[in-house]
């Protein structure tokens, strides 16, 4: 069997020694991040669609560049406080979770011009968005 977390930290390392702003491992099969990805400080677009992730680590909160992240597709449950940081975000995908709240820091993203969260489990529109 194939351990796709120990792809996704060979990708942190190649993007980071590249100097790369993007890392795309959709549909890796990924069932955690390591915290080695707030080693990622200059990225700008993060895409960890189609995965099998249940969280995402605290460290996720140091790319403050992201302007796009796509998370559609896995099996988010919570998001960590951190999201907040991402003040320069302007396209977040979440759609196809199993979100049923977002944290209070998500109502800093004041940049998103596009957000996608159908097919989560929210029981009505969350007050971090409609503010």
């Amino acid at each position: 069997m194939t351990d796709f977390n120990y792809y996704l930290a060979g990708e942190i390392a190649t993007v980071k020694s590249e100097g790369s702003t993007d890392l795309d491992c959709r549909g890796c099969e990924i069932t955690s991040v390591p915290p080695e990805i707030g080693d990622l400080a200059d990225l700008r677009s993060l895409n960890l669609s189609n995965n099998q992730l249940a969280s995402l680590p605290p460290e996720i909160g140091n790319l403050t560049k992201l302007t796009t992240m796509a998370l559609g597709e896995n099996g988010l449950t919570s998001l960590p406080p951190e999201i907040g940081n991402f003040i320069l975000l302007t396209s977040l995908s979440l759609g196809g979770n199993e979100l049923r709240s977002l944290p209070p820091e998500f109502a800093g993203l004041t940049g998103l011009k596009e957000l996608s969260l159908n097919n989560n489990e929210f029981a009505s529109v969350p007050l971090e968005v409609a503010a």
